[in-house]
């Protein structure tokens, strides 16, 4: 098995950490905030996850007894309590996975460490999809905002809304009680909206680096089969050469492994949320007129959309990675080199045969299959 064992992280690999070119400078904080960054144990912040969990969770559930007859505020306050308990459960099996996901962020640095290319196309792209998602996050929790400062200022303090729909057994619509709940229930978005966008941005950016791994694989198998045909090459550099693509495909495989161990139950926890929010956002586009409502659930399904999509991207794009070596390989001048290589050659490919894949819960492979399925 070729990974990094887990170690007390020093300050270097901490500042080589910060330098990997996959994890945007924004993606940074997010980690920090959930105490999912090396060295780093956000105590305050869980307290505040706990208090507004026990503080809200229970009247939510409260509210959702009392509007059952209205079927598009029954929706909102369903996909609201889905969406926190998903939101805790990810947490909390991030934080179970806390040695694997520093474990790959060790090993990531070390990979940057070792490599010439200080940014790649994939890495690139992780920083794109982070930031693309944290501002289509940030509208989402806008869209809430026009309708609450209307009827603040405009109706009378009993029609007062809550940015999270709850009801309390006190008088909650009155000064500065309903101030605190606001402030209180912005905060809890805030936490909701940092920690909800952590798995997948985490899986993106450990996605990309593995295909980055992979495309040094696949130049070096190019580089064995062109210099196995020189005979003025020393065979010692050639054998270095070949057991160097035999760590390195068993290590990108062990790496994508071990993404697949950390974030499966994430992964399929959150495809089952975004269905229940895909299938709640359907129904009331077909029960309101309301252009509020179709408004701030629209940002919101092309919230759930694009995260499912993301997912069932990331899992395709490992999939072709892991079976282009194979591809690579074969389509090669392998047939001019001596037999002993050429064997050498056709246990990597028959091993690149068997793809790597994310899945979700084990019961469905990310791919763009499953998204059509999905969505």
């Amino acid at each position: 098995m070729y990974f990094v064992q887990h170690k007390n992280i020093t300050q270097e690999d901490q500042e080589m950490i910060t330098k990997i070119p996959c994890i945007s400078w924004e993606f940074e904080y997010i980690l920090r905030i959930v105490s999912l960054w090396p060295n780093t144990y956000n105590i305050s912040i869980g307290i505040i996850l706990w208090l507004t969990w026990i503080t809200i969770v229970p009247f939510q559930l409260i509210h959702m007894s009392e509007i059952w007859d209205n079927v598009v505020e029954l929706m909102t306050a369903i996909c609201d309590f889905f969406t926190e308990i998903a939101l805790f459960l990810k947490l909390l099996i991030a934080w179970i996975n806390r040695k694997i996901l520093m474990d790959l962020l060790i090993e990531m640095a070390d990979d940057w460490r070792e490599s010439k290319v200080k940014s790649t196309r994939e890495s690139r792209l992780s920083c794109f999809v982070a930031r693309l998602d944290l501002y289509i996050y940030c509208g989402a929790i806008i869209m809430f905002f026009p309708k609450l400062l209307i009827a603040y200022f405009t109706d009378n303090p009993e029609n007062r809304e809550f940015l999270l729909k709850t009801s309390y057994p006190f008088d909650d619509y009155k000064s500065p009680i309903y101030e605190t709940i606001i402030i209180l229930h912005f905060v809890q978005g805030v936490l909701m909206t940092t920690a909800d966008l952590m798995p997948q941005a985490f899986i993106v950016a450990l996605v990309c680096h593995s295909g980055t791994q992979f495309n040094i694989l696949h130049d070096k198998i190019e580089r064995f089969v062109l210099i196995g045909r020189e005979y003025i090459i020393a065979e010692k550099e050639k054998k270095l050469l070949i057991s160097e693509i035999i760590k390195k495909h068993q290590k990108n495989i062990d790496f994508a492994e071990r993404i697949e161990k950390a974030f499966s139950t994430i992964s399929f926890i959150h495809c089952l949320c975004n269905g229940v929010a895909i299938g709640c956002s359907g129904l009331v586009f077909v029960t309101t007129n309301d252009p509020i409502y179709i408004g701030r659930f629209s940002i919101y399904l092309v919230m759930k959309l694009v995260q499912t999509f993301v997912l069932c991207y990331a899992g395709e794009y490992l999939t072709n990675k892991s079976m282009a070596v194979a591809n690579v390989a074969y389509e090669s001048n392998w047939y001019d080199l001596n037999t002993k290589h050429a064997k050498i050659l056709l246990l990597i490919i028959l091993r690149a045969q068997k793809p790597l894949h994310l899945t979700a819960g084990k019961f469905a492979i990310l791919s763009s299959g499953m998204f059509t399925i999905v969505s």
